[in-house]
């Protein structure tokens, strides 16, 4: 469901948007962390590339 959705139900509907709004920005940057730790595991582990 998208933010701008949310707002129209009201002040439980503001309640949950500015969770949203702040969850959002965090759990972006723990998606970036894990792909790159994801990545540097695969180019690094022994006997990756035969």
């Amino acid at each position: 469901m998208h933010p701008s959705m949310l707002t129209k139900h009201g002040p439980r509907g503001d309640q949950v948007n500015q969770i949203v709004q702040l969850t959002d920005p965090a759990l972006h940057r723990a998606i970036g962390i894990s792909a790159a730790a994801v990545t540097t595991w695969i180019t690094t582990r022994p006997g990756g590339r035969r």
